[in-house]
C-alpha cells in the first residue's frame, strides 16, 4: 500500500497581472521526515533530498516507492518545482563569494549576475570554467531566477 502525504502546500502567487508569471510558495503542513523530504526535493533538488534520506540511514529507493509528494513522485515533484524558495516570510538571498580573485572566480560570480556570455566576453575567458566543481553553464542556472547577492573576497 502507498503511504501518500500531502507534504507540502503549494500556493500559488501571481507575480504579475501576466497569467503565466508566477511563484510557488511553500509551506510545510508537517514536521514529519517525508515532508522534509518533499521540501527538500522542491527548494534543492532531488540530489538533496536523496542525500537527506540516505544521511538518515534510508534506502532512497525503497523510500521513494512509499512516498508521495503532493500525489507526485518525490522526482516528478522536484523536477515540477524546481528553482523554487521556500517560505519563510522573505524570499532567501543567496551569498556568492569568490575564493580567489582571479579571474575565473570572477568571471562565475559575474556570469550568475550577467550571463553566461556577457561575462566570457567581458573577461574574455572561452575555454571550459569550472565554477564549484561544476560547469560554468550548470553554475549559472543553479542560481538562476534566484536573488543572489555577489561579496567580494574580502567580505
Amino acid at each position: 500500500m502507498k503511504f501518500s502525504t500531502l507534504a507540502v502546500a503549494a500556493t500559488l502567487v501571481v507575480a504579475s497581472s501576466s497569467a503565466l508569471a508566477k511563484n510557488v510558495v511553500f509551506k510545510p503542513v508537517s514536521d514529519n521526515f517525508e515532508t522534509q523530504v518533499c521540501l527538500t526535493a522542491a527548494t534543492e533538488g532531488l540530489a538533496a533530498a536523496k542525500t537527506l534520506v540516505s544521511s538518515n540511514d534510508m534506502n532512497y529507493v525503497s523510500f521513494s516507492r512509499t512516498v508521495t509528494c503532493n500525489e507526485q513522485s518525490i522526482a516528478d515533484f522536484a523536477n515540477a518545482h524546481a528553482k523554487q524558495e521556500a517560505s519563510s516570510g522573505k524570499p532567501t538571498r543567496i551569498a556568492l563569494k569568490a575564493k580567489n580573485t582571479n579571474v575565473e572566480s570572477q568571471l562565475c560570480l559575474d556570469a550568475v549576475v550577467i550571463g553566461e556570455d556577457a561575462a566570457r566576453a567581458k573577461y574574455d575567458v572561452y575555454g571550459e570554467v569550472l565554477c564549484n566543481r561544476r560547469s560554468l553553464s550548470s553554475f549559472v542556472s543553479r542560481y538562476a531566477n534566484q536573488d543572489v547577492e555577489l561579496r567580494t573576497t574580502e567580505d
